[in-house]
């Protein structure tokens, strides 16, 4: 009885910790809208649930992680949803199933650093980029270590071994292999202050598209 208790407490505190990740990696994407609602983001791993809701695009993530020409303006998500199984992940019976619900994104022309800060940022993103690596070699590390002794008491003991990293790794290919995105209700418009040669300063050209579902 200490044993199982033992491990499904153990279980609950990987599950905790991932969870714990997860929220943080989508932090670093989305952030909340109202202030009166600070936690927008809802993980339930155990019964394959993650959900966010009322959120935005942070537009410096945005600038920094990607090289588009473009820049997000103003966005808004109302809701974005995962469904999930574990064990039929595993078992190839059930794909991931993602829902965008009322996505509006509003783009404009990216302004280009000068020779300086753009030297600034390359540093800046080379440094975490060690930072972040040297991280990441660290929790492997300790990964692999808490998996191989997992693996040897259950060789030991005559069991399968179900370590962390080889479990997440076929979990995430599984859910990438069987992945099932559903978007509804989309708003993409492209704005551009004081374009043409006519146009005032505080003149405005615009064009959107609007997608009902895919």
């Amino acid at each position: 009885m200490d044993f199982m208790s033992d491990w499904m407490l153990i279980q609950a505190a990987r599950l905790a910790g991932l969870a714990s990740t997860l929220d943080a990696r989508i932090r670093r994407v989305v952030r909340p809208r109202d202030p009166d609602h600070p936690h927008p983001i809802s993980i339930d791993l155990v019964n394959g649930a993650v959900e966010c809701e009322d959120v935005e695009v942070d537009p410096v993530y945005f600038a920094q992680k990607t090289s588009l020409p473009f820049a997000v303006r103003d966005s808004v998500i109302r809701r974005v949803s995962a469904r999930f199984s574990l064990k039929g992940l595993l078992t190839q019976q059930e794909p991931l199933v993602v829902r965008i619900e009322g996505l509006s994104l509003v783009l404009a022309p990216r302004d280009e650093p000068s020779a300086d800060e753009a030297l600034a940022v390359f540093r800046a993103a080379k440094q975490a980029a060690i930072l972040s690596a040297e991280e990441w070699a660290s929790t492997a590390q300790r990964l692999l270590e808490a998996a191989g002794a997992e693996a040897g008491a259950a060789a030991a003991g005559g069991q399968e071994s179900w370590g962390v990293r080889p479990l997440l790794k076929r979990v995430a290919e599984q859910a990438l292999r069987r992945a099932v995105v559903e978007i509804a209700h989309v708003h993409v418009r492209y704005e551009c202050d004081g374009a043409g040669a006519d146009a005032g300063p505080d003149e405005r050209s615009a064009c959107g598209v609007m997608v009902k579902r895919i």
